[in-house]
């Protein structure tokens, strides 16, 4: 027996050889599908223990099923797309409906419960096949059943963009500053705050009306779809927890936001030096450790 034709079978007999052998029943079952005359062919297999193996029943059933074989099989030609081409003629013929090359879901269900699947079965097998349209074309059937996977098309993929609260203050940025676009392989969103200059900044003191540019500023960012805010100034750590209030989106207004996962990683009579713009000198203890802060000018 060629392997081609006993790939085919297997394929139609696919849930029996589940454990390698064939009960009388689901032989039973199989047989009744293929169109085959059930009780002569009951009567002439061996079935003294209730079942039969897999491999005898295919010998004994490559010798009875009327399938066209070519006397030779091209070289070129696999095997495997040999007995597909087979498979899809069986199936046509045996599926009332599978004339315009399609299986409606309610024969396949009938078909699949007289072959033995339960509902958790059925279940799995509907949600592999494509039945949207309350059918299934029999190639996507038949590759399933070789347990080949129809290749989709590849879904788009949402790029994520970063949002940028701006100071009140215009100036030529350099490739790599934050102000810069092109220092960023991702979309980027900038918006300014009218009125929060360098100077207000950096005094962590702001104004309700400039407040209220600022949270407009973060809900702007927000319906643009960014996917993490943050700011172009260190001082803006000044306004997290007012950008927080404001927004389920990650924020990180500055920098200093690291600090804390910094400071864990050190015992409390550990330094950890930090250099920023400014002129002076200041020690901040931040619980774990103290932060030495160098303000460069």
């Amino acid at each position: 027996m060629d392997s081609s034709t006993k790939d085919m079978i297997k394929a139609v007999c696919k849930v029996a050889d589940a454990n390698g052998n064939v009960s009388k029943g689901e032989l039973h079952t199989v047989l009744k599908i293929l169109g085959m005359d059930v009780d002569s062919i009951l009567k002439e297999l061996p079935l003294s223990k209730g079942s039969i193996s897999i491999d005898d029943f295919l010998d004994y059933t490559y010798g009875k099923m009327k399938i066209p074989i070519p006397d030779k099989v091209e070289e070129k030609k696999a095997p495997t797309e040999t007995a597909k081409s087979n498979t899809k003629e069986m199936i046509k013929a045996k599926f009332k409906q599978a004339g315009n090359g399609m299986i409606s879901q309610s024969e396949l269900q009938s078909v699949l419960k007289n072959l033995g699947m339960d509902g958790a079965e059925l279940n799995s097998v509907f949600k592999n096949l494509d039945l949207s349209k309350g059918s299934v074309s029999i190639d996507d059937f038949i590759d399933w059943t070789y347990g080949e996977k129809k290749k989709s098309a590849a879904e788009p993929v949402e790029h994520p963009s970063l949002g940028i609260v701006r100071l009140d203050y215009d100036y030529p940025p350099a490739p790599g500053d934050i102000d810069h676009s092109g220092s960023f392989t991702y979309d980027v969103y900038y918006r300014a705050v009218p009125g929060l200059t360098f100077d207000v900044c950096q005094s962590g003191k702001i104004t309700p009306e400039i407040e209220k540019e600022f949270i407009e500023a973060i809900k702007w960012l927000c319906a643009k779809g960014v996917k993490g805010i943050t700011g172009d100034c260190g001082f803006m750590m000044w306004f997290q927890s007012i950008a927080r209030r404001h927004t389920r989106k990650p924020v990180f207004m500055s920098s200093l936001a690291h600090l804390p996962a910094v400071t864990c990683a050190f015992a409390s009579f550990e330094l950890v030096f930090n250099v920023k713009a400014g002129c002076t000198i200041a020690e901040d203890g931040l619980g774990q450790c103290s932060v030495i802060t160098v303000l460069a000018c």
